[in-house]
């Protein structure tokens, strides 16, 4: 009886610590989001890899030049198929960095931007 508790208990741990790790990176990408929706400044990158795994899918990574002149090379970003077949290795790709932290970024297509409230027309 002690070892199905004692069994049940870690379990019920380890699935929190999936949980709250889960929650760390959704929360991670949201503060993301806010800072390009804020900060944003688009740039033309180049991609520098294309991976493709039929269990991981799709993802690329790209190099970008921020406004102080350095270089940013992206962590990996899954991508659509339409996405993949727009982007080949060595080729421009339209990117969104964040001018208060250069090194926050992501492929434009990714980000919903909203023109700002003074550029409507």
């Amino acid at each position: 009886m002690v070892t199905w508790v004692v069994i049940l208990l870690l379990l019920s741990l380890i699935a929190a610590a999936i949980f709250f790790g889960l929650l760390r990176v959704a929360a991670k990408w949201g503060q993301d989001a806010i800072e390009l929706q804020q900060y944003g400044v688009e740039v033309t990158g180049t991609v520098t890899e294309r991976r493709s795994h039929p269990r991981r899918g799709s993802h690329i990574r790209y190099e970008y030049t921020d406004h102080f002149g350095k270089r940013h090379r992206s962590r990996r970003n899954l991508v659509t198929p339409d996405a993949w077949d727009a982007h080949a290795e060595g080729g421009p790709i339209a990117i969104v960095y964040s001018q208060r932290n250069p090194s926050v970024s992501l492929p434009k297509y990714l980000l919903g931007l909203k023109p700002a409230p003074d550029s409507v027309q």
